[in-house]
């Protein structure tokens, strides 16, 4: 994992759980839709899919942490590289946060499990977002990027050169969503004890994640069978 450096971190909405497909623009506010609306209706037949992911700490998180985020980014398989700018306003990141409350961890879930609707495609990690309150009344932000020059880190936009947005063989977590479908993406666990943050392991527990998805169930309309994904790695 490529650590980008200590730096700016997208606003991440504060709550329990919060989930949100951000349309990254070069130059440009990013927009956030939110996708898990109570009463929402979703069927085989949408134009999008629906990714269910888990995400959270490789053992208990230092005392100061108090926010993990996790971005998944749009990118080209042929080219290994994250797509720099939306096609047709279609969003390009599926971002997801989570908030600690160290006090309590023991008693809480380790994993989190979020769904969010998001545009068919492949999707790649490619950043770990991770909030200290060790320095500071807001904390200090951390980013650890899969992509590009660790000496010199780029954002991803239209700016960017095919280097920079690069994650040609990183061994990076990758998936494809299709649409109509409930897809697992499994869950991801990250050392976050220091700097850059660390992929840990990828695994799949499927009670968990259906146990979550009927939860979702009692507020949204959500039809068809939830699926695995086949996570591949970046070559």
């Amino acid at each position: 994992m490529i650590g980008m450096g200590r730096g700016a971190l997208r606003a991440l909405i504060t709550g329990i759980a919060l989930v949100s497909v951000a349309v990254v623009l070069s130059g440009c506010v990013g927009l956030y839709v939110d996708a898990t609306k109570p009463g929402y209706v979703f069927n085989e037949k949408d134009d999008w899919g629906m990714v269910i992911v888990g995400y959270g700490p490789a053992g208990k998180p230092p005392e100061t942490i108090s926010q993990l985020g996790l971005n998944f980014n749009r990118y080209d398989v042929a080219t290994q590289q994250l797509a720099p700018a939306p096609a047709k306003e279609v969003p390009l990141v599926l971002a997801v946060s989570r908030n600690f409350n160290m006090e309590n961890y023991d008693r809480h879930e380790k994993i989190g499990h979020m769904i969010t609707r998001v545009p068919p495609g492949d999707y790649a990690l490619s950043k770990i977002l991770v909030n200290r309150r060790d320095r500071g009344a807001l904390g200090t932000n951390e980013v650890t990027g899969t992509y590009g020059d660790q000496e010199k880190p780029a954002n991803i936009n239209v700016f960017a050169t095919k280097e920079q947005l690069s994650i040609a063989g990183r061994k990076i977590p990758r998936f494809t969503v299709r649409a109509g479908e409930v897809l697992y993406v499994g869950d991801y666990r990250f050392d976050i004890s220091g700097f850059p943050a660390k992929i840990d392991s990828v695994t799949f527990d499927r009670a968990a994640a259906e146990e979550a998805l009927n939860r979702w169930r009692r507020v949204m309309t959500i039809t068809g069978e939830m699926k695995s994904a086949t996570i591949r790695t970046t070559d």
